[in-house]
């Protein structure tokens, strides 16, 4: 069994090996090293710190992080991980891990930190709730599989809301023909995206991420899908959008929401239609997407469109003495 000393700050982590680890915790959303990196460079200056623990001289048995959250973020709010190799458990490594994090964390004013677990991983559920975690917020993990598709029923969707809405001037444009004509169309989404965090229900609130971070850690995100991205426009009003990343094996719809003068005329409908019709032209077999459980309306919008519930992310808080 490695001692605790084993758990370290590390410089130098060695990413490869934190992919590695992450892939085996969490299969459905595999890693590799280089990815990691790029997302690092994409952070920027936003604090985030590891440490992990060592197995072996160049094998790690966990890693765990503080950092300042990319949404919500707030005075004295961290955000905090730890995730230890399945072939690992029941060591003692998380529990050191989780020690020396919280106490970096309250070293540097924290008064509150965030963290999240899978209701199928009742090992990280328990683990959370021993260490003082409350829930504040669940979403549901939906899934949509494309094989069994009416690719008739999309068209005639979206052909059903091109004929309502045509009075209207409502149009729907991809992120990318956006990109090409005009040159403020970053700013427009991240104005958009704020609009639309305002009516979230993710359970506690914070502030925006600057124009800035947006840029870097969404739409200069290699996984970013501009072509698959669609916004809807009232003239030149950026009213809604559906914006989607590629993951592993499939596509991974990261916002979709649509202003409140527009709401329930279907628009946020028409939007996904047009993701699924992406979908299906580049071959994707599945997408997913995550739904807070208080917002009713786009779990029904999704359950009805065929999504499945796969699992539910917990999300959790703690409060600093």
């Amino acid at each position: 069994m490695p001692p605790a000393a084993c758990v370290r700050l590390h410089d130098s982590v060695d990413d490869d090996e934190v992919a590695r680890i992450a892939t085996a915790a969490f299969p459905d959303y595999p890693l590799t090293g280089a990815e990691l990196a790029a997302g690092a460079r994409r952070r920027g200056a936003r604090f985030h710190r590891k440490f992990v623990a060592e197995a072996h001289p160049g094998q790690l048995a966990g890693f765990g992080f503080i950092e300042v959250p990319d949404v919500a973020a707030a005075e004295g709010r961290l955000r905090v991980r730890v995730v230890v190799d399945p072939a690992w458990r029941g060591h003692g490594i998380g529990d050191a891990l989780y020690q020396m994090l919280e106490a970096d964390a309250q070293g540097r004013g924290a008064t509150e930190l965030c963290a999240e677990a899978l209701e199928s991983q009742p090992h990280s559920v328990r683990f959370a709730a021993e260490h003082g975690f409350a829930i504040y917020n669940q979403r549901v993990d939906n899934r949509l599989r494309l094989g069994g598709i009416d690719t008739g029923r999309i068209g005639r969707g979206i052909d059903m809301h091109v004929d309502r809405l045509f009075a209207t001037g409502i149009r729907i444009a991809t992120y990318r023909q956006l990109a090409q004509t005009t040159t403020d169309a970053p700013r427009h989404f991240h104005q958009l995206s704020c609009e639309l965090w305002e009516d979230i229900p993710f359970g506690i609130r914070g502030a925006h991420p600057s124009f800035d971070s947006f840029v870097a850690e969404e739409l200069d995100n290699p996984s970013f899908r501009a072509e698959g991205t669609f916004v809807a426009l009232d003239g030149a009003r950026w009213i809604g959008v559906c914006a989607q990343n590629s993951s592993a094996g499939c596509l991974m719809t990261w916002m979709t929401g649509v202003i409140r003068p527009w709401r329930r005329h279907g628009i946020a409908h028409w939007l996904k239609l047009h993701s699924i019709v992406y979908a299906l032209d580049v071959g994707a077999p599945e997408i997913r997407t995550f739904n807070d459980t208080a917002n009713r309306g786009m779990l029904a919008l999704n359950q009805a469109l065929g999504f499945v519930a796969i699992d539910t992310d917990l999300r959790l808080k703690k409060e600093l003495c």
